[in-house]
């Protein structure tokens, strides 16, 4: 029998179908339709028909809530939205992410735009990438986890796995400057587990990416400046991640660690951490992503841990569907 999770990603996916909206999956579809982390999609439509579609199916499966993260989204330009949404069951810890896309970044350049052309199928049915595109920008995600550290560490040996698997032919190009020759020295540097060699390549063929971009669209040079502004969104004024105020008491760290553990586990938060254990500077970047800081306060009403969690997360989004109690 099917977990309820894949139930509500193939109800989706084919209420995509009938409707006709475009779509494709981007990766981690091996195992369909299994996703052990977020469903990420590529689509071109109008969203308010994608929300439509989500709520029937958080009403059709039981969810307690499915929730709207407006955060890397709001006030940026169309092709670089990510537009975020959290199926949540508080009480049974399930939890499921499905991401929007409309573009693959390099530098806040497009790497791949979606179109409605070029997919493959998956179960003869649903959509996906082209397998040399997904597997060719696992170079690029592999960067972006890189010094390789405990949490990363499985997602960096998944993509290397598949990109050296591809076939030397397949691996999508842009056309850019001594491309063959930066893809070459990054396979060797990753076979060779030389994961600073191979950031050095990888930085030099994303900046070869970036200029090619600029010089075939020069008018297109206000998109840099807005990236910019994006990420001043990103990492100060629409963060992701956000704090908690908890009640300093005895044994409180023992419960902290626990619950929050819990929720790292089943993918509702990123990470978290102490405030206090994280320097000022540094928390910009800790709370791009939907990570949590705790901040211990004396003066602090005692709360319970998880209510004290689900209040500040239903209300730091946007919540779409509540279940009603019976």
């Amino acid at each position: 029998m099917l977990a309820k999770k894949s139930k509500t990603i193939i109800f989706i996916l084919e209420e995509f179908n009938q409707k006709k909206i475009p779509y494709c999956i981007a990766r981690n579809y091996q195992n369909f339709p299994d996703f052990k982390s977020d469903l990420d999609i590529f689509y071109t439509g109008h969203l308010s028909e994608i929300k439509k579609i989500l709520i029937r199916a958080g009403k059709k499966f039981n969810w307690d809530y499915l929730i709207y993260n407006d955060k890397m989204s709001k006030n940026f330009l169309n092709k670089n939205k990510i537009e975020i949404f959290y199926f949540y069951d508080h009480k049974k810890k399930n939890f499921l992410q499905v991401d929007f896309f409309r573009s693959m970044l390099v530098l806040g350049t497009p790497y791949y735009v979606f179109e409605n052309k070029n997919t493959e199928k998956i179960k003869k049915k649903y959509n996906i990438l082209p397998k040399k595109i997904t597997n060719t920008y696992h170079l690029f995600q592999i960067s972006s986890l890189l010094p390789i550290n405990i949490n990363n560490i499985k997602k960096i040996k998944r993509y290397k796995f598949r990109f050296l698997n591809l076939d030397i032919n397949k691996i999508y190009k842009k056309n850019v400057l001594f491309e063959n020759f930066l893809l070459a020295k990054m396979r060797k540097a990753l076979k060779l587990n030389n994961y600073k060699l191979f950031n050095i390549f990888a930085y030099i063929y994303k900046f070869q990416i970036f200029f090619k971009y600029y010089l075939m669209n020069p008018l297109k040079i206000y998109e840099f400046l807005l990236r910019i502004y994006e990420y001043y969104l990103l990492y100060i004024k629409q963060q992701s991640g956000f704090s908690i105020d908890i009640r300093n008491e005895k044994n409180i760290k023992k419960n902290i660690e626990k619950c929050f553990n819990k929720l790292k586990n089943i993918k509702v938060i990123d990470n978290w951490n102490y405030k206090s254990e994280i320097k000022f500077l540094k928390r910009f970047k800790f709370l791009e992503r939907r990570n949590v800081l705790i901040n211990l306060v004396q003066s602090f009403k005692k709360k319970d841990i998880q209510k004290t969690f689900l209040i500040k997360f239903l209300d730091y989004y946007e919540l779409l569907y509540k279940k009603k109690k019976i």
